[in-house]
């Protein structure tokens, strides 16, 4: 099993995407991920499940992570 992080520099004007191979479900409003090709099990909080429901499709970090209200309450 690989354990090597990737360390990635996010700006405002950054789009983003999910890695569409991993699989995931949701149990209770919280995501839980299994990336069967590394053996690795994520599990996301309710701030978490919803950037993963965002990145989906590819998204702009500033217009939908900075200015979306449940995520800029969570760190308030």
């Amino acid at each position: 099993m690989n354990n090597k992080k990737t360390k990635i520099n996010l700006t405002l004007d950054c789009e983003v995407i999910r890695n569409l191979e991993i699989d995931d479900t949701n149990i209770d409003g919280e995501t839980v991920m299994m990336d069967i090709e590394n053996g690795e099990y994520y599990a996301l909080n309710e701030v978490g499940t919803r950037v993963w429901e965002l990145t989906k499709e590819k998204i702009n970090t500033f217009f939908h992570i900075i200015y979306w209200p449940p995520a800029v309450n969570h760190f308030n």
